[in-house]
């Protein structure tokens, strides 16, 4: 998964089984550039059922820091990625499961609650 470059960062939700209460919002030029967004209002909640784990991350459309937070909006398309860490399968750093290319995501509505 492509991790930015410099003056074109990216903006990583994740969530940690052995943290299940704490989300994490990063942003990143490159590898190895990876810093905490400070003011993040991400949220998580992940469950393990029947041998998976479910997970959902939510957090408001524009992000706290606007020069480094993807700001959402309805009617506008963003691309995004999934990445896996298996620690059990011995997973770490850039040894994981990931989606490859950057998929399409579009996000319909108004926008207002």
């Amino acid at each position: 998964m492509v991790m930015g470059q410099p003056g074109a960062a990216v903006n990583a939700w994740y969530w940690r089984a052995d943290e299940p209460t704490a989300a994490r919002e990063i942003s990143a030029e490159g590898l190895g550039t990876s810093e905490p967004l400070p003011g993040s209002t991400l949220r998580a909640n992940g469950r393990w059922r029947s041998g998976r784990w479910s997970v959902v991350l939510a957090r408001s459309l524009q992000g706290g820091d606007a020069a480094r937070a993807a700001q959402l909006q309805p009617g506008l398309d963003t691309g995004f990625g999934v990445a896996i860490w298996d620690g059990s399968n011995q997973e770490r750093g850039g040894i994981k499961a990931f989606s490859g290319e950057w998929q399409p995501l579009s996000l319909e509505g108004t926008g207002r609650s």
